[in-house]
C-alpha cells in the first residue's frame, strides 16, 4: 500500500507554474498594438531616410537605341552620306538642388520630429502594456492564493456554526448567539465568493492580453516581497520611472506639434 503510494505521488502531474516574465512576454509577443506601434517607427525611420535623400546630387543615366530597315545612301554631289541603320544614344545627367527656400531642411527636421513622435509611441505602448500584464497577473495571484484562505474560513466558520446551533439545542447558547453564528459564515461565503468572482476576472484578462487561455492547472508566484524584488528588471524599472516622471505619449504629441510647425 506504501509502495502504491509513493507511486502515485510521483507520477502525479506537477502544477504549471507561470512567472511573471512569462506573462509579459507572451503579451508582448500577441499585442497587435505594439506591432502595429513598431511599424509605424519603422515606417517614421524610412520616411526620414527618404527626406534626407532629396539633398543628396542626382544622377540619370539613359540609353536608346534605334534600327532601321531599307535605308539607302544619299549622294549629295561629290558628297556620299552613308545611311546609318541602327543608331545608339547614351545620357548622363548628374544634378545638385542649390536652393529651395527652406523646404528641404524644414522637411528634415520634421522627418525627424515625426520619427521621434513614434518612438515615443512605440514606448508608450510598451509601458502601458507591461504594466496591464503585471496587473493582471499579480491579481490573479492575489486572487488565487487568496481564495484557499476564503475556502478555510468558510470551513471554519461552518464548524462554528454548528457548534453553536448543538449549543443552542442543549440550552448552552442563546437565539443570537446562534443568529451571530449564521452572519459571520454568510460573510465568510461573500467573500469566497468574490474571490472566486476576482479570479475568473483576473484569468480572463490575462488570457484577453496573451491571446490564450490558462491551463487549468497553471499556478502563480506567491504575491510576496521576495518574487516583487525578483521580477524587478531593469526593462520594468525604466517603464515604472518614465511614467512617473514624463509619459511618452506626451513627448510623442509635443513631437507631432514640432513636425507641423517645420512643415
Amino acid at each position: 500500500m506504501i509502495l502504491a503510494l509513493a507511486i502515485l505521488r510521483t507520477t502525479a502531474p506537477a502544477a504549471d507554474s507561470i512567472t511573471p516574465g512569462q506573462i509579459v512576454s507572451d503579451v508582448l509577443a500577441h499585442s497587435h498594438r505594439l506591432k502595429s506601434a513598431d511599424i509605424e517607427n519603422q515606417l517614421m525611420q524610412v520616411r526620414k531616410n527618404q527626406v534626407l535623400s532629396r539633398s543628396l546630387p542626382s544622377l540619370r543615366i539613359g540609353a536608346s537605341f534605334y534600327s532601321y530597315n531599307g535605308l539607302e545612301d544619299s549622294v549629295m554631289g561629290t558628297f556620299l552620306f552613308p545611311a546609318v541603320e541602327d543608331r545608339y544614344s547614351l545620357q548622363a545627367e548628374l544634378g545638385q538642388t542649390i536652393f529651395t527656400g527652406g523646404r528641404i531642411s524644414g522637411s528634415r527636421r520634421a522627418a525627424e520630429f515625426d520619427r521621434r513622435a513614434a518612438e515615443s509611441s512605440l514606448r508608450s505602448v510598451d509601458a502601458d502594456l507591461r504594466l496591464q500584464a503585471l496587473s493582471a497577473y499579480w491579481t490573479w495571484s492575489k486572487s488565487y492564493y487568496a481564495l484557499a484562505a476564503a475556502d478555510a474560513a468558510v470551513k471554519r466558520i461552518e464548524s462554528h456554526n454548528r457548534d453553536v446551533k448543538n449549543q443552542k439545542d442543549t440550552g448552552a447558547a442563546t437565539e443570537s448567539d446562534a443568529l451571530s453564528a449564521e452572519v459571520l459564515l454568510d460573510h465568510a461565503i461573500l467573500r469566497k465568493q468574490d474571490t472566486q468572482r476576482n479570479l475568473a476576472l483576473a484569468r480572463a484578462a490575462t488570457a484577453f492580453l496573451t491571446g490564450r487561455e490558462l491551463t487549468a492547472d497553471a499556478v502563480p508566484q506567491k504575491p510576496d516581497a521576495a518574487s516583487l524584488g525578483a521580477f524587478q528588471t531593469a526593462e520594468e524599472s525604466a517603464a515604472i520611472q518614465a511614467a512617473m516622471t514624463n509619459r511618452s505619449e506626451t513627448l510623442s504629441a509635443e513631437m507631432a506639434v514640432r513636425s507641423a510647425l517645420e512643415q
